[in-house]
């Protein structure tokens, strides 16, 4: 058998395999115009998104940091947000930034409420890419608290 053959033999049966499940889910907030009123509960490409109640209802706000970088997403309340993962995950990325002042705390949580990472995001009004790690347990939500009425989620993204 010729070199050829057995690489296109080989191309052929790599190309028969079923594909992976896709080992990242992402969304964002880029569909939604500013202003964009959100509702206090709702499910965006399988996240499930939770304004933590008593304060003002979420929207998509749209402008850009301190260093230019576009900011195009759900502002929240300081009471915080939680963020439901599509599946239980090994890390969470969050596209984040708060601009009032005070700083924002984000949790990952398992599905027992155990904390698996927790990191604190300083008012800088830059928007930053965190990541959260599972360390005993897969992360099944975000809770992220602070950022006096100015925190802001541009995307989030689950990696099992």
């Amino acid at each position: 058998m010729s070199r050829r053959t057995l690489i296109a033999a080989a191309l052929l049966a790599l190309a028969a395999l079923p594909t992976a499940q896709a080992a990242v889910r992402c969304t964002d907030f880029l569909a939604f115009p500013d202003n964009f009123p959100l509702m206090e509960k709702f499910k965006l490409n399988k996240f499930k998104f939770q304004d933590r109640s008593g304060g003002f209802a979420p929207f998509v706000n749209v402008f850009s940091d301190l260093i230019g970088q576009p900011v195009h997403g759900m502002q929240f309340d300081p009471r915080g947000l939680r963020i439901t993962l599509p599946g239980p995950s090994l890390a969470v990325e969050l596209r984040i930034g708060a601009f009032a002042g005070a700083g924002l705390q984000i949790e990952a949580l398992d599905a027992a409420g155990g904390v698996q990472d927790v990191l604190i995001l300083p008012s800088d009004d830059i928007m930053h890419t965190v990541t959260l790690s599972a360390v005993s347990a897969p992360i099944t939500m975000v809770q992220v608290k602070g950022g006096a009425n100015e925190g802001v989620v541009n995307g989030v993204c689950a990696m099992r």
